[in-house]
């Protein structure tokens, strides 16, 4: 045994207690939900939950806009519920509307129900901690038919119609331990509320990996829940919303820049599109971009020769530092690889939607 694995051992050991009581306080809320000891609120419309049992990314935000895609070409119009993390509004509340002509600020409103908001068809974000609230200040003026509920698997004080767990194919799964020593933000008793589960970049992860998961996944949740799998797809490039073609920057030599959880996966894509990346500039999860980093990046870019490139969720704040600079945004979207019958008749049944399977 190496001296790595001797020290994940002890502290294993160590922390083991700790996770324990983490596991046990959070079941004990769970379960104060189901016994109505704790108020959860019944709301008017649908409401599909979109979530995770461990902290970090699992792909949220790009099921929620597949979701709402989906819902808008049904003809339903959709309202998401976000907390808004790291955002200004995260303790108050705010309502984004889709397809406005000047974009919203993400450091005021934060990265991700900006994206959201411009990626929708049609619909609205409202934001903020306290969603069934905002709900009802907003419902008679949005009117939706549907609410999408992201980031909610422990929202517990709204009762949601559909659950949708999330589960990333690259986590190591020696990580699905409490904290301090894994990632789990609550046990896997929990899954026995999913009606769904999703597994994305199932591309990016070995066959025996992927099994392995299924089996430790199977052991929480019933018999009928459908396991389905998913893959982000690389769609196309845009600049300065000009869209350009997934093989515009064939054989050019970029630099990956990117805040997010999973930014490997995004280098990854970049690659498969035919891009040859000779740098990266990876930030920790929802970066608060300044200035200064921006012209990091510029410098970097020429004194490289290679050409900046960004994710979605990045450009939103990016962007307030542009001026002539060229930085281009790869577009990409999720595709169910496996499942997506039973995934979508879920969805139908659960929002009246009829005659589409």
């Amino acid at each position: 045994m190496d001296d790595l694995s001797v020290v994940k051992k002890i502290l294993f050991v160590t922390f083991y207690p700790l996770g324990w009581l983490w596991e046990r306080i959070y079941k004990i809320r769970r379960l104060g939900y189901e016994i109505s000891y704790f108020k959860s609120e019944k709301i008017n419309v649908p409401v599909i939950s979109i979530g995770n049992i461990t902290f970090g990314g699992t792909g949220k935000t790009p099921v929620t806009i597949f979701l709402a895609d989906y819902l808008h070409d049904c003809g339903k119009k959709v309202m998401v519920l976000t907390r808004g993390y790291k955002s200004e509004k995260e303790n108050s509340f705010a309502l984004l509307k889709n397809g406005v002509a000047l974009r919203y600020d993400a450091s005021i409103y934060g990265d991700e129900p900006v994206l959201i908001s411009e990626k929708l068809k049609s619909g609205s974000v409202v934001i903020g901690k306290n969603r069934g609230n905002n709900f009802g200040r907003f419902f008679h003026k949005e009117m939706p038919h549907v609410v999408l509920l992201d980031d909610g698997h422990q929202h517990l004080n709204i009762q949601r119609d559909l659950n949708i767990v999330l589960f990333d194919a690259l986590t190591s799964l020696a990580n699905y331990n409490y904290p301090p020593v894994g990632y789990l933000r609550e046990g896997w008793s929990a899954l026995h509320d999913a009606d769904i589960i999703m597994i994305n970049r199932v591309d990016l992860a070995s066959v025996e990996k992927i099994e392995k998961l299924i089996t430790l996944i199977k052991q929480f949740i019933t018999k009928h829940t459908p396991i389905i799998q998913c893959v982000y797809e690389a769609q196309s490039w845009y600049q300065n919303d000009l869209q350009l073609p997934l093989n515009h920057l064939a054989g050019e030599n970029v630099i990956c820049v990117a805040g997010i959880a999973a930014p490997e996966s995004f280098s990854r894509l970049v690659t498969m599109s035919g891009a040859n990346v000779v740098n990266t500039m990876f930030y920790s999860d929802h970066f608060n971009y300044k200035k200064t980093h921006f012209d990091e990046m510029i410098l970097e870019s020429r004194k490289t020769g290679a050409k900046l490139v960004c994710t979605e969720k990045d450009i939103v704040k990016l962007r307030a530092f542009i001026n002539d600079e060229e930085i281009y945004v790869l577009r990409t979207g999720i595709r169910i690889s496996q499942g997506e019958d039973l995934f979508l008749k879920k969805i139908n049944t659960v929002c009246s939607i009829r005659g589409l399977l």
